[in-house]
């Protein structure tokens, strides 16, 4: 029974995820905003920002289709993939984020700030008003990767990443406690997300036989190999996202001819790449719906999709 509900719901969430597809900042003058959907793996321009943005993890809010992408100095900017339409958002009291990632339920922002004490913070999404959540004690954090799941309240931020001294620290936020787990082996760690639809993480790693894409078990730091990424796909990573519906991890970097898009299946284990997509990416997202057929719909959809979403963390966890 419950697998058929896991089913039921996974299926209304596809149903309005009907394009999914992969939006970024390249970083070069003008700072144009890109999608491109998984299915052709050709870019195409939707606006320009003018921003001059970080490769930070960015944000992305299905309900507004609004993009939040971490841009100097102090800045978050809020691309609408929709409409195209572009805001500026001052982060006060001023301040660099590493991270971000998006809490549905509150409407706003938690981020990282790339400071030597480790914070978590929810920035507005239209103010910049910001607020110190949590200072959780972590020794050595790794601002650049941030992982939520938003039906269980929990943040995942890896520690000491050098390889064969990692951590994996679970942060509760509805009580402010750490859970801290060694997760020892000869790898690095280069991005990470949450998938609720198996209640564990999706990671991106680094060693001598190459990059993976594996899932971790939260609980207990077990992992498991899902697809093999060779260095003749990926020579240098830029960014690294998960987009839940389609099973896709998505990996920007170099290659030798040029930086690409990877989309590695994580039921097939293929991996396809995008046309050549300019200079480097910054802020990569993975949007799942991208516009309803019926206007009217639109908002409904969007919704339904972050239900669906929680719901299936919710599940899982019981």
């Amino acid at each position: 029974m419950k697998r058929l509900v896991i089913v039921v719901l996974v299926s209304l969430g596809a149903a309005s995820a009907f394009a999914q597809s992969v939006g970024f900042i390249e970083a070069q003058a003008g700072g144009p905003m890109k999608l491109v959907p998984l299915s052709t793996g050709v870019p195409q321009t939707i606006t320009v920002t003018n921003a001059d943005a970080c490769s930070c993890q960015a944000a992305y809010d299905p309900l507004s289709r609004d993009a939040f992408f971490v841009a100097f100095p102090g800045r978050i900017v809020a691309v609408n993939v929709q409409s195209g339409a572009v805001r500026s958002i001052a982060v006060t009291p001023p301040t660099t984020i590493a991270a971000l990632v998006w809490d549905p339920f509150s409407g706003k922002l938690l981020g990282t700030p790339g400071s030597p004490s480790f914070q978590v913070v929810s920035i507005d999404p239209f103010t910049g008003a910001q607020q110190t959540l949590l200072t959780p004690s972590i020794a050595d954090p790794e601002f650049r990767y941030l992982a939520f799941d938003a039906g269980g309240r929990r943040l995942f931020v890896f520690s000491s990443n050098s390889a064969g001294t990692q951590k994996l620290n679970v942060i509760n936020l509805s009580n402010g406690t750490v859970n801290t787990l060694s997760i020892a082996a000869a790898l690095d760690y280069a991005g990470m997300q949450y998938d609720p639809s198996t209640a564990k993480l999706i990671v991106l790693t680094a060693g001598a036989g190459g990059r993976q894409v594996v899932s971790m078990d939260p609980a207990t730091g077990t992992r498991q190999s899902l697809v093999p990424v060779p260095v003749s796909t990926i020579a240098a990573v830029y960014g690294f996202t998960f987009e839940p519906f389609s099973r896709t991890a998505i990996i920007t970097g170099w290659m030798g001819d040029g930086r690409r898009l990877a989309f590695a299946n994580i039921v097939t284990g293929s991996i396809t790449l995008s046309s050549a997509i300019g200079n480097d990416t910054n802020g990569l997202v993975a949007i799942s719906p991208a516009e309803a057929a019926v206007p009217a719909l639109g908002p409904i959809a969007m919704a339904l999709l972050v239900l669906t979403l929680a719901i299936l963390a919710v599940w899982r966890l019981r």
